[in-house]
């Protein structure tokens, strides 16, 4: 039975705009799926502005993010285990989408100390700011933009 998609999403406090989203998938995509899933998250993201997201599978991971010179959106493969470093990499599928979030949160909360021993950072710099201080947030399928049940808490009068 395949293992269910999340996503994370790191949304700006002021404007509850999307600062970054990750997708963890981990049974993966076949090439196929990979080709279908990118030619449809990158208009959402050019539309939505978001500058980066990250594709997870328990196998690989794509970093894809927006280059200001070139205007368009490159697409890099990068090893899981680069990814969520140095948080250990089980090979149980069902723990990835734990282990990215836990990795996800350190980010946020920890940066200070933890970001020092990842490996992500030191290949896409740009993500530790858009991680600090954003408000995190889950949610069970791919990339979407997030509906504003999703992104802002409920307000009572």
């Amino acid at each position: 039975m395949p293992l269910p998609t999340r996503s994370l999403y790191a949304i700006d406090p002021s404007s509850q705009k999307v600062r970054l989203v990750v997708q963890v998938t981990p049974d993966g995509w076949s090439e196929d799926e990979l080709e279908t899933t990118l030619a449809s998250l990158i208009p959402i993201l050019g539309s939505a502005a978001i500058p980066i997201a990250i594709l997870v599978s328990s196998s690989t991971a794509f970093v894809i993010r927006f280059e200001d010179k070139t205007s368009h959106f490159d697409v890099d493969e990068i090893d899981t285990a680069d990814v969520v470093a140095p948080l250990p990499l089980g090979s149980d599928r069902s723990t990835l989408f734990d282990t990215t979030s836990q990795w996800f949160h350190q980010v946020a909360n920890h940066w200070q100390d933890f970001v020092s021993k990842t490996t992500l950072p030191k290949r896409v710099p740009e993500i530790v700011p858009l991680i600090v201080g954003a408000h995190l947030r889950e949610r069970d399928g791919s990339i979407g933009i997030p509906s504003d049940q999703t992104t802002r808490p409920v307000e009572t009068d």
